[in-house]
């Protein structure tokens, strides 16, 4: 009774081409993962310096509106509600960003899976897939990437869309207006109050 040495060989080459493919998908896991994490920090990191940013700028508001007393600074007030509305905007930039991200990794996810159910159906189309598989980044991964690169990017488009809005200045002009008709308003006060005393004292002279 012989060894079957070819059945042996097939075995061992079917165990060989099995632990390639468990060490390639792990190393693809743990990027995918690292990728997510990644992701995930850009995100909240993001909406921290929202919060913090929005903190500073409520503390400096009433010396930024002071001192636009002052003939030199008599802008600041524009610039801080600029800032303001610019800061405000990065939780909604974030979320757009977030959003667009989803639709990256839905279609990533997709593709894994019509790939692997390809796989699944043909043993020829698994053999060729683990040997073309290397330990680069998977679409997942990619999408989460360039996800949390583009969470980086929310302070330069909120700046962007106050400055090509003109949001700021048409608040600032708002305010403006209204700060010239309060003054118009007191002189006219003060006006009409001299004259109705002028009117009362006359007939006691």
């Amino acid at each position: 009774m012989g060894v079957d040495l070819s059945r042996i060989g097939e075995m061992i080459s079917g165990a060989g081409i099995l632990i390639v493919s468990l060490l390639k998908q792990t190393a693809r896991d743990a990027g995918t993962d690292l990728a997510h994490s990644f992701y995930q920090i850009a995100f909240y990191l993001i909406l921290i310096i929202q919060q913090v940013f929005l903190v500073m700028l409520g503390l400096l508001g009433p010396y930024a509106f002071a001192m636009s007393i002052l003939p030199g600074f008599s802008d600041s007030y524009i610039q801080w509600i600029a800032r303001y509305i610019s800061v405000s905007l990065y939780s909604f930039v974030a979320y757009t960003i977030a959003l667009m991200s989803m639709f990256m990794m839905d279609y990533a996810n997709r593709s894994n899976i019509s790939a692997l159910q390809q796989i699944l159906d043909n043993e020829e189309h698994y053999i060729s897939y683990v040997h073309q598989m290397n330990f680069s980044m998977s679409l997942p991964a990619m999408s989460f990437i360039i996800g949390a690169l583009l969470m980086f990017t929310v302070p330069t488009v909120s700046t962007w869309i106050v400055s090509t809005s003109g949001l700021g200045n048409a608040l600032g002009n708002v305010i403006r207006a209204g700060h010239l008709a309060l003054t118009a308003g007191s002189s006219g006060a003060v006006k009409a109050g001299a004259a109705l005393n002028k009117l009362t004292s006359s007939p006691e002279n």
